[in-house]
């Protein structure tokens, strides 16, 4: 079940589960952080699935950037970023990240499906930006890119959140773990 309005409200406030101004009729808004990863497009190296070091993830990937006005793709460009703000989401609820349809419809996403928010968790959302556009795309600081939306689960949940994500939840966007 989808939770909406006042019952999206008070879920939200009674659990701190983002800001007040971020709660819609529908969905939670998750605004653009101000940290960034680009690809390291230099590095060729073959990536395995599964099977690849941290420490070659880390190579794979630019340093940390800071987003002090706007974040600019260039076309087929992507992107790690983050939540603006943390979200902590109860036991017993699920989320699912989804781009904003105006950012949609420029051919840029916000996840590459990885959009899910497990009970428990609690820290910055990590998003996969791309863009597929023919066109050079600026997002400014804080601006409104994705919505979480919230459902129940059907059954108690009573374990929170312990994926591989946990300890770098609070750093903002996380880079892949194969551990």
């Amino acid at each position: 079940m989808l939770i909406v309005g006042d019952n999206l409200k008070q879920l939200c406030k009674q659990n701190d589960l983002c800001k007040d101004h971020a709660v819609e009729e529908f969905s939670v808004k998750v605004n653009l952080g101000k940290y960034y990863y680009s690809p390291n497009s230099s590095n060729q190296t073959e990536v395995i699935y599964g099977r690849s070091s941290t420490t070659l993830i880390e190579k794979l990937f630019d340093t940390k950037e800071e987003i002090t006005d706007k974040l600019t793709i260039e076309p087929g460009k992507q992107v790690l970023t983050a939540s603006d703000s943390i979200f902590k989401m109860p036991l017993g609820y699920f989320g699912i990240i989804q781009t904003k349809g105006t950012l949609a419809r420029l051919f840029v996403t916000a996840t590459c499906n990885d959009g899910q928010i497990e009970p428990g968790f609690e820290g910055y959302i990590t998003l996969e930006i791309v863009n597929l556009s023919p066109w050079k795309i600026s997002i400014p600081l804080r601006e409104n890119i994705a919505q979480l939306f919230i459902f129940k689960c059907s059954s108690t949940i009573t374990k929170k959140y312990q994926g591989r994500y946990l300890n770098n939840a609070m750093l903002g966007p996380t880079l892949p773990i194969f551990e």
